[in-house]
């Protein structure tokens, strides 16, 4: 990929951005360990993660649905999302 691809743009001015809620990651990724470790159900936390990367790559709903055709939220949900 050369650097005057627009895949290739998109990706490096992604990069560029502040790291979306590290705290509020740790939080999660403690909780899911935890959850884990006691044998409970992390799915929640889990696509909290999911849709915080999706969002910060910019993905659109449609995008998302490709790389997650099972994904439980709306688009509506997915759009104002934060």
């Amino acid at each position: 990929m050369k650097m005057s691809d627009p895949n290739c743009i998109h990706i490096a001015k992604s990069l560029e951005k502040p790291t979306a809620r590290p705290k509020f990651v740790k939080i999660l990724v403690d909780k899911i360990i935890s959850k884990k470790e006691l044998g409970e159900d992390t799915t929640a936390e889990e696509q909290k993660i999911d849709i915080m990367v999706y969002k910060f790559y910019e993905l659109t709903y449609d995008e998302v649905k490709i790389v997650e055709p099972e994904i439980s939220i709306t688009n509506y949900e997915y759009d104002n999302y934060e």
